[in-house]
């Protein structure tokens, strides 16, 4: 099985979904324009997809929409082959 691991948003090499969602220059945008940056420290001291996602449902409504729907843009692009 070939493993694409070239970002399809900035197409920087050896990227995988943290990249995707929270290091791609592209995406730190959205997270600005969201105005999510709060956000996205709080996440940035989670070590464990546990403790993100236990945080992410613990957001106000809207910000966990928000949330919830950047990452599931950041998996549908992730999965496009380059």
């Amino acid at each position: 099985m070939e493993l694409y691991t070239r970002c399809v948003v900035c197409n920087k090499l050896d990227e995988d979904g943290g990249h995707l969602f929270c290091k791609c220059k592209y995406v730190k945008h959205l997270w600005q324009e969201l105005n999510l940056e709060h956000v996205k420290l709080q996440l940035d001291e989670r070590t464990s997809a546990k403790d993100m996602l236990q945080m992410i449902w613990e957001l106000e409504e809207m910000e966990c929409i928000l949330m919830v729907t950047l990452a599931d843009v950041a998996l549908v692009v992730g999965k496009e082959p380059n």
